[in-house]
């Protein structure tokens, strides 16, 4: 089948550390910008809160323009024999009714409408990472460059499994946007823990970082196109 592409694509460029205000709605760090009625999700491993890494609210001509989502890890925990994400490389080709719900043990996507009219910053969430605001530099739309972006087609450097032909729920997926080594770790604040993953802080940054899904890497994330997940879904694809 033929993929369903949005019509632009953003590199996604950190800005510099400043402080939050409740207009910011792509960002990494900082508290996340939610609806008031959605919890703050918790870790179902170890029960913990989940760190909050980063939102984007998806550009004009997106796919999934008029959403927002947001991105949670756990940093208190981690199974190397079971690392997350995960489930992509085992899944069936038609994936079972609750089946993304079920990959999200130690981390949570949420997506909610960009103009929800009780979105605010959730000052009551646990902050680890530095605010950054998030800024958008329009690319190509058929590139498949090594960067952070949103939209257009996924950078492949391995042999992919055909991600569109999967079904879930009535719907198959489509590319959102992938993610992307250099944007994939964090700048901690000052009295932040280590993340448990290693113990210790990653040396090879110049600042200490939390790494996203506990060691940074590269991720492309595939979104549900079936009218019946509202909120859309995602699916995540870690790739080398």
């Amino acid at each position: 089948m033929e993929p369903l592409l949005s019509k632009v694509s953003y590199k996604l460029v950190p800005g510099p550390t400043r402080p939050q205000t409740e207009a910011d709605i792509s960002f990494r760090g900082g508290v996340p910008r939610m609806p008031a009625e959605l919890e703050l999700p918790r870790c179902q491993r170890c029960g913990d809160e989940q760190t909050f890494f980063f939102q984007v609210a998806f550009p004009e001509k997106h796919l999934w323009h008029g959403w927002v989502m947001c991105v949670f890890s756990c940093s208190s925990c981690f199974d190397k024999y079971d690392p997350s994400p995960r489930g992509h490389y085992t899944a069936p080709d038609v994936l079972p009714d609750g089946y993304l719900d079920r990959l999200e043990t130690d981390y949570r996507i949420i997506l909610y409408p960009a103009d929800s009219p009780t979105a605010r910053m959730r000052t009551e969430a646990r902050q680890l990472l530095k605010f950054e605001e998030i800024r958008f530099e329009k690319l190509r739309v058929n590139n498949r460059h090594y960067e952070t972006k949103l939209g257009g087609k996924p950078f492949w450097i391995d042999d992919p499994r055909p991600i569109e032909e999967i079904e879930y729920m009535g719907g198959h997926f489509v590319f959102i946007g992938q993610f992307m080594e250099e944007f994939n770790f964090f700048p901690a604040l000052e009295d932040a823990p280590p993340p448990k993953a290693s113990g210790q802080w990653i040396r090879t940054k110049p600042v200490k970082a939390y790494g996203l899904f506990h060691v940074g890497g590269n991720f492309l994330f595939f979104g549900t196109t079936s009218p019946r997940v509202i909120p859309p879904r995602v699916l995540i694809v870690p790739t080398k």
